[in-house]
C-alpha cells in the first residue's frame, strides 16, 4: 500500500466510526469491499455497540461468506493485538470465541433461518425442507405434467386450442420456470383472439402472384434475399395445408423481416420489388402475425399461470421451499406480522449486505423492513430505518442481473432512501488490485462512458486511484497489433501465437514470471484451445479455470437425454435423439429404414419379434435398461 494518504481516507474513517449512521458504500473493483464491512464489523464489537449473535451478513454466494467470516476473525485478532483497554479486549475476545453465533450467509439461507424461527406465523410446517434449483427443476416439470394431465381430463380449451396452433407442450418449460420464479409477479395474459385466416390467405394470394410474375428467373449465383426467400417459399406454398394456422403463420414469417433487393439480379424492377414485398409486409404480415403471437400468449400463459399454482401447491404438500419460497415467506412474515417483525429486529438489529446491487424487490422489501423503526407501517419504501441498522456495499455498474430483477432504478431508490432518512452515501475509489498505469488506462478509457453524470439506467463513472505503488514496473496498456492481410478464421490462432511469444519473451527477458499473466477469453467455446496449442509450443505453463461446466459437456447431455427416454418411454423423439446420439450413432437413413419396415420408436411397447437388426437389437437393450430404473 503507498504510504501516502489515500484519496478516499475520510469515507474509510467513516466506515469505521460512524456507527450510528446508515451507510450505502459504493465500491469500486479491488477498493476492499470485504475489508470494509469486517471492519465496522468489529468496530461495533469493540465499542460495545453490538455482540456478534446481533449482526448478521448477507452475502451474495457461500464463497463470499465464507470470506467475509476468515476477514472478520483476522479483524479481531489485529485488533486483539493494538487495543490495550481492557473493556474492549474483553469484548474482541468474547466476540472470538462465540463466532458461531453471528449470522454470514446468502440472503436465501438467511431467509430459511427466519422461517425456521417461526415456521408457524410464516404458514409453513416446522419440519420444511429446502431445496436446491436442480431438485426444483425435476418436481417442477414434474408437477407441470400432472396439471396438463388434470386438465386435458377437464378438456381445457386453452389446452385445446394450443395443440390445434402445433404449439409444443415442451415448448413451454422455458416459461413455466420464468412465472415460477417470480411468484410474486401477475403475467397478465391479455385477450388476444384467433386472426381471420381466410382474408391472410386471400391477401397471400395476391401477393404470390404478382410477386412471381415481378421475379425475373433466378441465377444460380443469386445473392438477393428477396429471391432467395421466393424459391423456398414456391415449394412450401405449393404444398400448404390450408386448415392449419401454424402453415399460415409459418410462411407470413418468411415475410416478416424487412429485405433489400440486389439489383444486379433483377431486369429494371428491383425497387418496384422491394416496395411491393415490404407493402405486403407491413400491411398483412406484420398484423397478422402480432395478433397471432397476441392469441398463443393469452394461452400459454392462462396455463402457465395455473400450473405455477398447482407446483406452488404441491410443494406446500410436501412441505418444500425452493429459492423464491424462502424469499416470498420471509418478506410476507416480516411485512404482514409487525409482532415477529419487531422480536426479529431485536433479534438482528445490525444488518450488513454486501453486492446491494444484485438484490431485488424481495430482497431489499425485506431488508429495509427488518432495519425500519419499531413499529414502521408495510411500505419499505417509506419507513423510516432506525440509525446505523443497515450498512450496505454496492457498484451500481456492476448492476448486471436484471435477468434475476436486479435493477439499476431499484437500487437508486433505496439509495434515496438511505439519504431520505439521515443516512450517507459514501464512495471508496482507491483500488488496492492494480497499479497506477492500469488505473490511469481506464480513467482515460472511461472518460465518456458510462455517460457523465448518471443517469436513470447508468450511473456516473468513478474514477479509480491507484492504492498501491507500481512497484512492478507495470507496462499498463500494450496493444499487439496482428499483420495485415490474416483471413478472419485465422484470427483466434494468430492471436494467441502472439501473446504466447510476448509472455515467452517478457519472461526470457526476466521481466516477468509466468504467474504475472492472466488471459482472459470472451467465450469459452473455439477460444480455449488456440491459446493451449500456442502457449504449449512457445513453452509456457498454464493452467485453465472456468472452461465450462460439467452439465454443458456434450457427452453429459446425451446422458440426459438418455435417462429422460428411460423415464419417459413414449417419448419418441428422446428416443430417436439417443439412437442418433453418442449411444448409438446410428444415421437418419437407417432410421428411416427401420421405421419404413415396421419398426415403432417407442419403449414402452415390446419390439416386434420379426424384426432384426442393430436398430432393432439397439431398442431391445433398452427396454433391458428401462427395467433397471424402477430397481
Amino acid at each position: 500500500m503507498s504510504s501516502q494518504r489515500l484519496t478516499d481516507e475520510t469515507a474509510r474513517e467513516q466506515i469505521r466510526t460512524r456507527l450510528d449512521v446508515n451507510l450505502l458504500v459504493e465500491a469500486g473493483a479491488g477498493s476492499g469491499k470485504t475489508e470494509s464491512l469486517a471492519g465496522r464489523m468489529v468496530a461495533l464489537i469493540a465499542t460495545g455497540s453490538a455482540t456478534v449473535g446481533q449482526i448478521a451478513a448477507v452475502t451474495f454466494t457461500k464463497k463470499a461468506a465464507a470470506e467475509l467470516r476468515g476477514r472478520f476473525r483476522m479483524e479481531l485478532e489485529r485488533r486483539v493485538g493494538v487495543d490495550s483497554d481492557p473493556a474492549i479486549l474483553e469484548r474482541l475476545h468474547e466476540a472470538m470465541s462465540s463466532m458461531e453465533r453471528m449470522f454470514a450467509g446468502t440472503i436465501h439461507s438467511f431467509c430459511a433461518k427466519l422461517l425456521r424461527e417461526r415456521p408457524v406465523e410464516a404458514g409453513l410446517a416446522p419440519d420444511f425442507r429446502e431445496i436446491e434449483e436442480a431438485e426444483d427443476a425435476v418436481l417442477r416439470r414434474a408437477a407441470w405434467r400432472e396439471f396438463i394431465d388434470g386438465v386435458q381430463k377437464e378438456q381445457s380449451p386453452e389446452l385445446t386450442a394450443l395443440i390445434n396452433a402445433e404449439l409444443r407442450l415442451a415448448d413451454l418449460h422455458d416459461g413455466l420456470a420464468s412465472v415460477c420464479q417470480y411468484p410474486d409477479v401477475e403475467f397478465p395474459p391479455g385477450n388476444g383472439t384467433l386472426p381471420d385466416a381466410a382474408e391472410a390467405w386471400r391477401e397471400m394470394d395476391r401477393f404470390w402472384q404478382r410477386l412471381r410474375r415481378m421475379c425475373p428467373s433466378i441465377d444460380a449465383k443469386s445473392t438477393c434475399k428477396i429471391q432467395l426467400a421466393t424459391i423456398e417459399f414456391e415449394s412450401r406454398y405449393r404444398n400448404a395445408s390450408r386448415k392449419r394456422m401454424a402453415v399460415l403463420a409459418s410462411m407470413l414469417g418468411m415475410w416478416e423481416a424487412e429485405r433489400k433487393v440486389v439489383q444486379k439480379w433483377w431486369p429494371g424492377n428491383g425497387k418496384e420489388a422491394e416496395a411491393f414485398v415490404n407493402e405486403f409486409r407491413t400491411v398483412t404480415v406484420v398484423p397478422f402475425l402480432l395478433a397471432w403471437r397476441h392469441y398463443l400468449y393469452r394461452l400459454a400463459m392462462t396455463l402457465l399461470a395455473g400450473a405455477r399454482d398447482f407446483a406452488a401447491a404441491e410443494r406446500r404438500r410436501g412441505a418444500l421451499l425452493n429459492f423464491t419460497d424462502l424469499l416470498l415467506f420471509a418478506c410476507r412474515l416480516v411485512r404482514d406480522n409487525l409482532v415477529v417483525r419487531a422480536a426479529l429486529q431485536r433479534k438482528y438489529p445490525f444488518l450488513f449486505v454486501d453486492e446491494f446491487q444484485d438484490t431485488d424487490p424481495l430482497q431489499i422489501e425485506l431488508l429495509f423492513l427488518l432495519a425500519a423503526d419499531p413499529g414502521a407501517g408495510t411500505d419499505w419504501t417509506v419507513a423510516q430505518l432506525r440509525p446505523g441498522a443497515l450498512f450496505l456495499v454496492g457498484d451500481p455498474k456492476q448492476s448486471i442481473f436484471r435477468f434475476r430483477r436486479a435493477d439499476i432504478e431499484l437500487y437508486e431508490q433505496a439509495k434515496r432512501r438511505i439519504e431520505q432518512t439521515g443516512g450517507l452515501v459514501v464512495h471508496l475509489t482507491s483500488c488496492f488490485r492494480s497499479g497506477p498505469a492500469i488505473c490511469n488506462w481506464v480513467n482515460q478509457v472511461f472518460t465518456t462512458s458510462p455517460p457523465q453524470p448518471a443517469t436513470l439506467w447508468q450511473p456516473a463513472f468513478e474514477s479509480l486511484d491507484a492504492g498501491r505503488e507500481d512497484t512492478a514496473g507495470s507496462l499498463g496498456s500494450t496493444r499487439l497489433l496482428l499483420p495485415e492481410g490474416i483471413e478472419q478464421k485465422d484470427v483466434p490462432t494468430e492471436d494467441a501465437r502472439f501473446i504466447a511469444a510476448y509472455i515467452r519473451a517478457e519472461v526470457d527477458a526476466r521481466r516477468r514470471s509466468f504467474g504475472d499473466f492472466l488471459i482472459l477469453t470472451r467465450r469459452k467455446r473455439n477460444r480455449l484451445g488456440p491459446f493451449a496449442g500456442a502457449l504449449e509450443q512457445a513453452r509456457v505453463p498454464y493452467e485453465v479455470s472456468g472452461s465450462g461446466s460439467l452439465i454443458e459437456s456434450e457427452y453429459v447431455q446425451a446422458l440426459v437425454t438418455l435417462l429422460h427416454s428411460l423415464t419417459h418411454p413414449d417419448d419418441g423423439i428422446s428416443l430417436t435423439g439417443v439412437l442418433r446420439g453418442h449411444c448409438f450413432g446410428f444415421s437418419d437413413p437407417e432410421l428411416y429404414g427401420f421405421r419404413k419396415s415396421g419398426g415403432v420408436f417407442r419403449l414402452s411397447a415390446p419390439v416386434d419379434q420379426t424384426l432384426s437388426g442393430d436398430i432393432a437389437d439397439a431398442l431391445r437393450e433398452l427396454q433391458e435398461w428401462r427395467g433397471l430404473v424402477g430397481r
